[in-house]
């Protein structure tokens, strides 16, 4: 198994472990905080998430450079670190005076039940605004590990920072309901995880602290693009909840929160997967090794393309059957059809991620930061008018914006040369454009157990046979195996 291998299946037991908390902690949150207190610490949250804009995509680009070759790794290593934190030190300030600035104008906009739960919430901007500083710093030394492929121990820090976020959130709110407090945790928290991110790459890597100012003004020029496209995807992932709470009130965006979180969470799991394509596309185009690079690009595409297929698909005909046991039978009733919505929506975004990975790689961030820009905006605008003419599936519908994304994915065929740019996208990515989207047809007009078990089947049994079919699959399968088959014969 390589290093590549290995860093896949680190993200993938990962995320595992954060989706089964994820699916645990939500319906307590939900029942704890009570709907309009969760509405508002969704709408919190999405705000921290919103400011990580400020960092300019400082993750990727200390990925990016980090991962190519180059001579003197010590010196250079510790030039990229101090790098990433000269850039965003002082745009962690920044974004905090921008956050402070608007605190008024966001506490004015939700519609807030309580005078109290007001007062609280703009307090809580505050202690907010304090933890972005450990918050972006925390980035720069990401970045660095994701460079090294050490995925598994990011990936853990993070999950730490979650799953301790999550419940330290929820056990004030049972004791106390107070935005305050739970804002005080939230930068307790960021602390604590900036530290361990710092004693982790120390101990990983040995490098010498040192300015370079030449690969900073490097690091600046790349960032220039690459902040537009973090501003673009952050907005179009965060600002959603924000907007909805505006216009449809606090209760409406947690319910459209949990909507989106789920969508993006079945999303994620092919983002553990393409996560690689970063320093993996940048050290093939360093070596102009780009035969090689279309040709894993091509097989990920229509592998990620396949899981979409029997993930989405299983999730359109059985989000009933699962929001009843996940959280009640009434808001199953009430909410599916919207979910399912949603899902067709984020496996678009799923289909994406092997290009826009690779884009990054090969240093193309002006064509992905200006194409993320333009799609955010359209979907924010749709959200808002569609939201305001239809409500909730107004609100829904407006995420079907993001098939403008698969521009990516035409546009790095044609750059890797390919001979049908079109043909080969159909080919690598249609089931898991179609499938989903007719697992929903099927299901609206013709619903019944008997149908979604007849579905579920036919599709894993086409799936598997794809599968089975896939000589370069069957190939790789054996080396990951062969080596535990030899340990085991040893032992």
């Amino acid at each position: 198994m390589n290093k590549y291998s290995r860093a896949i299946s680190a993200n993938l037991i990962i995320f595992g472990i954060s989706s089964i908390f994820y699916l645990a902690i939500t319906p307590i949150a939900l029942r704890v905080m009570g709907s309009e207190f969760f509405g508002l610490w969704s709408i919190l949250y999405a705000v921290i998430q919103i400011s990580g804009v400020g960092t300019a995509g400082m993750s990727s680009i200390v990925n990016k450079f980090a991962s190519q070759a180059h001579n003197d790794t010590k010196i250079y290593f510790g030039e990229i670190i101090a790098g990433g934190v000269a850039i965003v030190l002082p745009l962690a300030i920044l974004t905090a005076a921008v956050l402070l600035s608007l605190n008024g104008i966001i506490v004015s906009h939700l519609n807030i039940s309580s005078l109290s739960l007001q007062i609280q919430f703009r307090n809580a901007i505050l202690v907010v605004a304090i933890s972005l500083i450990p918050l972006f710093l925390s980035r720069v030394y990401q970045g660095f590990l994701f460079s090294q492929l050490k995925h598994n121990l990011a990936k853990q820090i993070d999950l730490f920072y979650h799953i301790a976020l999550w419940s330290g959130i929820v056990f004030i709110s049972y004791m106390d309901k107070n935005l305050i407090s739970i804002a005080i945790w939230c930068l307790f928290i960021s602390i604590i995880s900036f530290v361990v991110y710092i004693f982790t790459v120390k101990r990983i890597s040995v490098f010498k602290f040192k300015f370079n100012f030449e690969i900073i003004r490097s690091m600046l020029r790349f960032s220039a693009y690459l902040f537009s496209e973090s501003v673009a995807i952050t907005l179009f992932q965060q600002m959603d909840t924000v907007l909805v709470g505006m216009v449809l009130g606090p209760g409406i965006a947690g319910i459209y929160s949990v909507g989106t979180s789920l969508s993006v969470r079945l999303s994620s799991v092919t983002g553990q997967i393409t996560e690689v394509m970063i320093p993996y596309a940048s050290l093939k185009d360093s070596l102009n090794d780009h035969e090689r690079l279309y040709s894993i690009f091509r097989k990920l595409s229509h592998y990620v393309s396949l899981f979409v297929a029997l993930v989405g698909a299983a999730a359109i005909l059985w989000i009933n059957e699962l929001l009843s046991v996940w959280i009640s039978p009434e808001y199953a009733l009430n909410y599916s059809n919207f979910y399912r919505i949603l899902i067709i929506a984020y496996n678009i975004l799923s289909l994406v991620r092997p290009a826009h990975q690779t884009l990054t790689g090969m240093g193309k961030v002006k064509v992905t930061s200006l194409v993320y820009t333009l799609t955010t905006f359209l979907f924010l605008i749709s959200l808002f008018f569609l939201s305001r003419q239809f409500g909730f599936l107004g609100a829904v519908l407006a995420n079907c914006a993001m098939g403008l994304l698969l521009f990516y994915n035409i546009y790095t065929y044609t750059l890797l040369k390919a001979i049908n740019p079109w043909q080969e996208f159909l080919a690598d990515l249609g089931y898991g454009l179609f499938l989903p989207i007719l697992a929903f047809v099927i299901i609206f007009f013709v619903p019944g157990l008997i149908i979604k078990f007849t579905l579920s089947i036919i599709i894993i049994v086409f799936i598997i046979y794809l599968f089975i079919n896939d000589t370069w699959l069957r190939l790789e399968l054996k080396k990951w195996i062969k080596p535990y088959l030899r340990k085991r014969k040893n032992i």
